[in-house]
């Protein structure tokens, strides 16, 4: 299961997930969020990752989806047991407030 606490602030979309994000929850996820995203011209995104359980490599591409249509896009608090990609290496913030700074919002 998958949960989510969403908070708009300075320009910045922070999303806060719970629970899973794997191949059992990424299709909902990606079939929310992206046109939730989308239809409300949301350019910049900080997803905190601080308390999900599990993220598999289905979960991590869901997040990459969600890049696709936004200008930026930083991680928070990634799990240890997870390894990105390259492309995600700088995007990985210690701090949710971070973000404003680094997209000069």
């Amino acid at each position: 299961m998958l949960n989510y606490n969403m908070e708009y602030r300075k320009g910045i979309l922070f999303i806060r997930l719970f629970g899973s994000l794997n191949k059992n929850t990424a299709f909902n996820f990606n079939t929310y969020f992206i046109p939730m995203i989308i239809k409300n011209g949301i350019k910049n995104i900080v997803y905190n990752l601080s308390y999900l359980d599990e993220l598999d490599d289905i979960g991590l591409e869901a997040l990459n989806d969600g890049r696709k249509a936004v200008a930026e896009v930083y991680l928070f608090n990634v799990p240890q047991n997870i390894n990105l990609t390259l492309s995600w290496e700088n995007r990985i913030i210690k701090d949710e407030l971070v973000a404003i700074k680094l997209m000069e919002i």
